[in-house]
């Protein structure tokens, strides 16, 4: 009997423990939460009183070599002035004189479970499309969304972010730390989030998807229009917004198999009625390459028109194009293919080496690379309904994307894009704005006798455009539709580029050029690969009522800046490179 009551009380003992210590963890839980509520709403204030003497909140991060974070910019408004004057603006934030405020991290930018004195618990949402638009300072006007709607800095606890460093939340690690909830000791059910206005808010895991992503956007999904993006900025926004890689294009397809389109190196070339035309400069860039090389090569008419070629290196930009070249053996050949590989991606498949050559490399190479990523900030709408294409003679049913309806959803996809001439329907010209900068511009016009006077009537209309302010906008009502095109093609030119008089030993073994290229709602993606190999009347039309459906014939051209040639062109006269719908 003493023992039954021994353990009883025993029991009662424990239970009462176990209800004290979860007592004391939910009160732990609850003050945690109240004190990390206290520093997001301190750090708002700081942030506003930032922007009542500077004219707007600090940038994400500032560029350059000597990069700092906006916890850093932000201490003289958290009374942390003597701390802000220890930091060595000349340097990293990991240089060893910064290592040095470490530990003397401010109490607000960590909640109190947190360890590491070094470490920090609350990130902003940074991206072209939130309030912290990268290395960009953005204002309370630029949040059109409402400054209570759009949130500012998450309570994500991460221990392998030092507060220095400036490293905070993508858009997508911030969308994935709403359905995740704390990633610390606070119950996983939600996360606190500082908004613009200043306010602390505790968001569930529960809310609606599509609402999480309006809390993080600043402008309902547009970016914040403050110029052409930094260097850095732009290959952070490239990686948020990447589009497919080449592993996702099918395997190259040999242009002698397709009677009505072709590949070409110059843009010189003539259109036949009802074909399409590719246009990329990557052979011609090797070609003068493998020139250098050897000099004694006859020059047929092909390779003269490839040395001809007034597109050049300076046309394009360093990170954009790669060219090696030498005579090679086994051990060079791989570090050939090595640069190859890193250059176009390792997710980019297996070496198209081997595809261009009939037979090994053994002689003189050269290897030109060319890749380029034009990524829409606001997506358009891909249409489940198909684009009925008319090639001239008959009606395809083509997959298409754009905007025809529910215009305020796609207003922002349409902001991107600048009417640059409208004649008709059936002849204008217009251009869609995209993440690198370059120009990607759209002509459906009469078809030119060859490419080049294609691009030269569209330059000629691009510098006469004389449309009102208004008009070089698409508004309320007018329909955008474009073909999804998709293209991998595979031309070989070692027989148009070997002279009869090229005496044996200095022939061209091989010389190929592979263009893969694709346009849809969230982009353009081109890349394009080279191999050379030896042996040893303007009208007015009224706003609101023009259409700018891509149903016939057109031209594509892209290039870097007005000043430079194109780097891709085509004239799409078939539906040989579209995508067909089901």
């Amino acid at each position: 009997m003493i023992i039954l009551k021994r353990l009883i009380v025993g029991c009662i003992c424990i239970g009462i423990c176990i209800l004290g210590y979860s007592g004391w963890k939910l009160w732990r839980h609850s003050e945690s939460r109240n004190v990390c509520r206290t520093n997001l709403s301190l750090i708002g204030k700081g942030l506003h009183a930032y922007h009542d003497i500077n004219g707007s909140f600090p940038s994400a991060y500032s560029g350059g070599s000597a990069s700092h974070s906006w916890r850093v910019e932000l201490l003289p408004w958290l009374n942390e002035q003597a701390l802000h004057s220890q930091y060595d603006f000349g340097q990293s934030w990991d240089a060893v004189s910064n290592r040095e405020v470490l530990p003397m991290r401010p109490a607000e930018y960590a909640c109190p479970e947190t360890a590491d004195q070094t470490r920090t618990s609350y990130q902003a949402v940074v991206g072209i499309q939130t309030a912290w638009p990268y290395d960009q300072a953005a204002t309370i006007m630029d949040i059109t969304d409402g400054t209570s709607n759009t949130a500012m800095v998450l309570d994500v606890h991460s221990p392998d972010v030092e507060w220095t460093n400036p490293r905070d939340l993508s858009f997508s690690d911030a969308l994935k730390s709403l359905r995740q909830g704390q990633a610390h000791h606070h119950p996983g059910t939600g996360v606190q989030v500082l908004f613009a206005d200043g306010s602390v808010r505790y968001i569930s895991t529960q809310v609606d998807p599509d609402v999480g992503k309006h809390l993080l956007t600043a402008r309902s999904g547009a970016a914040i229009d403050q110029g052409p993006l930094s260097k850095e900025a732009a290959a952070r926004a490239s990686q948020e917004f990447h589009l497919e890689t080449s592993a996702s294009f099918a395997s190259p397809v040999l242009v002698d198999s397709l009677p009505a389109t072709s590949l070409s190196p110059f843009g010189d070339v003539k259109i036949p009625d009802g074909h399409s035309i590719v246009y990329c400069p990557t052979m011609s860039l090797a070609w003068r390459q493998y020139v250098s090389l050897i000099p004694q090569v006859a020059l047929t008419d092909t390779a003269r028109r490839l040395m001809e070629n007034p597109f050049s290196e300076g046309d394009i930009a360093p990170n954009a194009v790669a060219i090696v070249a030498g005579n090679f053996g086994s051990d060079e050949l791989l570090d050939l293919l090595q640069t190859r590989n890193n250059f176009v991606g390792a997710d980019a498949g297996a070496s198209k080496l081997e595809m261009f050559s009939e037979t090994p490399p053994d002689g003189p190479t050269v290897w030109c690379g060319l890749r380029k990523q034009l990524a829409f900030i606001a997506r358009f709408e891909a249409f489940s309904i198909p684009l009925t294409f008319n090639d001239g003679s008959n009606n395809h049913a083509v997959r298409a994307f754009g905007v025809t309806s529910h215009w305020d959803e796609w207003q922002h996809a349409l902001s991107q894009m600048r009417v640059i001439d409208y004649r008709s329907p059936d002849d204008f010209v217009v251009q869609i704005g995209n993440l690198s900068g370059d120009d990607l511009i759209l002509a459906k016009l009469p078809q030119p006798a060859t490419l080049d006077a294609g691009m030269k009537d569209v330059e000629t209309r691009i510098q006469e455009s004389n449309l009102p302010l208004n008009a070089q906008s698409v508004v309320r009502n007018e329909q955008v539709v474009v073909p999804m095109l998709e293209l991998s093609l595979l031309a070989r030119f070692t027989d148009q580029l070997n002279h009869p008089d090229q005496p044996s030993g200095s022939r061209v073994q091989s010389a190929a050029q592979v263009v893969q290229f694709r346009l849809d709602e969230k982009g353009a993606l081109l890349i394009s690969e080279t191999e050379v190999v030896g042996e040893n009347g303007h009208i007015e039309h009224a706003v609101g009522t023009r259409t700018f459906i891509l149903d016939k014939p057109f031209l594509i051209m892209l290039r870097e800046s007005p000043s430079k040639n194109p780097y891709f062109a085509a004239w799409i006269g078939n539906t040989d490179l579209m995508v067909e719908s089901n």
